[in-house]
C-alpha cells in the first residue's frame, strides 16, 4: 500500500471475526498493521470496533470481558456485537443489527486518515505476530480475575443498553402494527364505496373497443 494513501473524512469500524465466540488472533495482527499505517488509535474519536458472528446466547459476562480486553490493548472505543445469522435474515434481527451499528458509529466523529507507514507483512511475519498475539491474550486471560469488577460493570451497561433497544423495538413494532391496521381500514372503506357511473361507462367503452379490434 502506498504511503500516499489518504482516506477522506470517515469513521473506521474495524470488524473482528469470531471462532466459538473467541476473537481471532489474526484479526488483532491485521488491526495492528492498519493502526501502525494509519494511526487509528491516535485518531480515537473516529474508531469503533465491531464483533461479528457472535453465537447466542453468549457466556456470562462475555461482552464485558471482550470490551475490557480491547480496552487493555487499545484504549476506550465504542464496541458493537453482531450475532451470527442464517439466511434468510429475519427483518427484526436486521433492524436490531442496524441499531447496534448506529449506536457505536454515532459516538464517533469522521476524521481524515493519512497513511504514515507501509503495510508490508510476509507470511513468516504474520505467523510470528499471530503467535505473539496468542501469547499476550493467554497472559491476559490469566489476569481476568483482577478485572472482574470492571468486566461486570461493563456487562451491566451492555445489558441495560440492549434492554433499552429492546423496548424501543417493541414500541416501533406496536406503532408499525397500528399503522398497518389503519391503512387496512382505509383500504376497506375505499373498496366499499360504489364506483362512479361515469367510470363504469368509460370502462365499458374501452372494453368494447378492445373487443372490436381483436
Amino acid at each position: 500500500v502506498s504511503t500516499q494513501s489518504t482516506w477522506g473524512a470517515c469513521v473506521v469500524g474495524f470488524v473482528f471475526g469470531t471462532t466459538n465466540n473467541r476473537l481471532r488472533n489474526e484479526d488483532f495482527v491485521s488491526f495492528d498493521a492498519l493502526n501502525a499505517a494509519f494511526n487509528l488509535v491516535g485518531l480515537s474519536e473516529s474508531l469503533c470496533f465491531i464483533i461479528n458472528g457472535v453465537t447466542l446466547p453468549t457466556p456470562e459476562n462475555y461482552e464485558g470481558s471482550v470490551i475490557v480486553e480491547l480496552q487493555q490493548r487499545y484504549g476506550r472505543f465504542p464496541v458493537a456485537f453482531i450475532p451470527q445469522m442464517a439466511m434468510p435474515f429475519p427483518p427484526a434481527t436486521l433492524l436490531w443489527c442496524r441499531s447496534e451499528l448506529a449506536k457505536v458509529v454515532t459516538r464517533c466523529r469522521p476524521v481524515v486518515h493519512r497513511q504514515v507507514a507501509e503495510i508490508f507483512l510476509l507470511k513468516d511475519q504474520v505467523n510470528q505476530l499471530t503467535a505473539k498475539v496468542a501469547a499476550e491474550r493467554s497472559a491476559w486471560q490469566k489476569q481476568r480475575g483482577q478485572l472482574s469488577r470492571q468486566i461486570t460493570t461493563l456487562q451491566t451497561q451492555v445489558k441495560e443498553s440492549d434492554q433499552r433497544l429492546w423496548w424501543a423495538q417493541k414500541d416501533y413494532d406496536k406503532k408499525f402494527a397500528a399503522s398497518q391496521e389503519e391503512w387496512a381500514r382505509k383500504f376497506q372503506e375505499l373498496a366499499a364505496r360504489p364506483i362512479p357511473e361515469r367510470i363504469v361507462k368509460e370502462t365499458q367503452t374501452v372494453v368494447r373497443y378492445m373487443c372490436s379490434v381483436m
